[in-house]
């Protein structure tokens, strides 16, 4: 019996977890450092997935993509998604996992028609709740929740398992396995405004790294155009493009809209890139720190409600009624488009090591992703990841570390803070030569800063997330300096 380690419960590491459970000779663990659904980006995707309805082609969802990611994501790869597009949620999502759709296909920014499938506003949560589900009632799956993957372990050119912590014995241990796929999800939290959940520090991305394997435009971080701006929520509720799909008008401070004068063609459904610059070219003339989003004055309240309910009723929680309000919006980070590279198998420059989902980098969406191809993406590469037999027999090894932790949590977020606060202004929606280098000599300080607490003091969750914190974003703004092309999410100016 082979046994193979999955990183990550996201829709990525489910479907990895689903698809190599099928092989006859395969024992899957399904490791998460959270026992929650909701701690997780695919939990929070309102606007949906990507499909080929049948007025649809390959071919123009491809040239979509392309048209997108500023003629920069790679063909084959954008090929191999579209191709497998229908088929894959056909078998998985929906006859698997028993997914109900919404019957309308969806209309979102730079799609030439409508195509994307749509569970309400929740399209996430629903197909999370759905493959969790499917995944609890397979018996060569083991759910190891509450573990915290640390690094990879490897033995000359190879990954034959990680190091991980057991949350609930509070030990630390070497789990060995024939093949370690990592579905570790995105970065967003290394910035001070992000749709992400506060896991998404770029924890597989910053392993990865530590052990020397290849990365690939990581300096490609998507800001979503529309977040709620309300300063008190550390995690800004996202506000779908469907929304912008519908019909709902972005507005300035002065309640005109704006965006046909970045955009003439698409307006307010222009890429997610451009609508981003756009906003913050806004907020910076007005001085103000949001813009607004107008539905109200394009559905009637029931049509509100019943397209957007979970919007509605978050807004409403803070006292804005969608119905008759404008929506108070901000650009934050939202997906991370580089990251370990891959080919269309998941495999990455390490024998015995994959990776899926937003922690990859399969080349599909270039230097701006195409809206609601990003879950698409993890179901594809997911369910289509590489089998590595390797002969590791499975074991865990108790490790040993200092129990003695002197650095106090209050200093860890100081430094954690100054972190997101250093990403969002120079690192952010808009970037310079200038500040981009002051980030990359201030960011290595606090990565080693980082590096020195977690060798010499006892293992902690903060300590670790302080490290990988601060690997990522100093790798970012590194990859981000070294770039001097504009492209896409990547705005450069001298």
């Amino acid at each position: 019996m082979k046994t193979v380690i999955v990183v990550g419960a996201g829709i990525a590491g489910l479907s990895a977890a689903l698809s190599l459970s099928k092989q006859k000779d395969v024992s899957v663990i399904l490791m998460s450092a959270q026992n929650n659904e909701d701690e997780c980006s695919s939990w929070y995707a309102q606007g949906g997935i990507v499909t080929i309805p049948l007025h649809d082609s390959v071919q123009s969802l491809v040239q979509d993509i392309q048209n997108a990611s500023d003629n920069t994501s790679n063909p084959t790869a954008a090929l191999f998604l579209a191709t497998h597009a229908r088929q894959d949620i056909q078998d998985i999502l929906i006859d698997q996992a028993q997914i109900c759709f919404d019957s309308e296909y969806a209309k979102e920014a730079a799609h030439a028609t409508s195509r994307v499938m749509h569970c309400k506003d929740h399209t996430g949560k629903t197909i999370m709740q759905g493959l969790r589900a499917l995944i609890k009632t397979i018996k060569n799956i083991s759910i190891w929740d509450h573990w915290f993957a640390i690094d990879l372990i490897k033995q000359e050119n190879s990954c034959i398992g990680i190091v991980a912590f057991d949350k609930k014995t509070q030990n630390i241990f070497n789990v060995y396995a024939a093949q370690t796929i990592l579905a570790t999800g995105g970065i967003g939290q290394i910035y001070s405004m992000t749709s992400n959940p506060f896991s998404a520090v770029g924890s597989g991305l910053a392993m990865a790294y530590r052990a020397g394997v290849s990365l690939s435009h990581i300096e490609f971080v998507q800001f979503h155009p529309t977040v709620l701006a309300l300063e008190q929520i550390p995690q800004k509720m996202l506000i779908t493009e469907a929304m912008r799909g519908a019909g709902a008008l972005l507005k300035n401070k002065n309640y005109e809209s704006f965006m046909h004068l970045y955009n003439k063609e698409w307006k307010d459904l222009a890429p997610r890139d451009e609508v981003s610059r756009a906003l913050f070219s806004e907020m910076e003339k007005s001085s103000s720190k949001s813009v607004y989003l107008d539905i109200a004055s394009v559905l009637s309240a029931s049509e509100i409600i019943e397209k957007f309910p979970s919007i509605y009723a978050y807004c409403k929680k803070f006292g804005i009624d969608i119905t008759k309000q404008m929506i108070p919006v901000t650009p934050a980070a939202h997906y991370h488009c580089g990251g370990i590279g891959v080919d269309t198998t998941g495999a990455t420059s390490l024998e015995g090591l994959y990776a899926v989902g937003e922690v990859s980098s399969t080349g599909v969406h270039g230097s701006n992703r195409l809206a609601s191809t990003s879950l698409l993406e993890g179901l594809i590469w997911g369910t289509h990841v590489g089998y590595a037999p390797q002969n590791i027999c499975f074991a865990t090894e108790k490790h040993t570390k200092k129990t003695i932790f002197t650095f106090s949590d209050m200093q860890i977020d100081k430094m954690s803070l100054d972190i997101q606060t250093i990403m969002w202004e120079k690192v952010g929606v808009i970037r310079s030569k200038k500040s981009l280098k002051k980030a990359v000599v201030r960011l290595k300080e606090i990565m080693e800063i980082s590096e020195h607490i977690f060798q010499n003091h006892a293992f902690s969750i903060s300590s670790l997330r302080l490290r990988n914190m601060s690997t990522t974003a100093y790798l970012v703004a590194k990859a981000a300096y070294e770039n001097p092309h504009s492209s896409g999410c990547h705005y450069i100016v001298s």
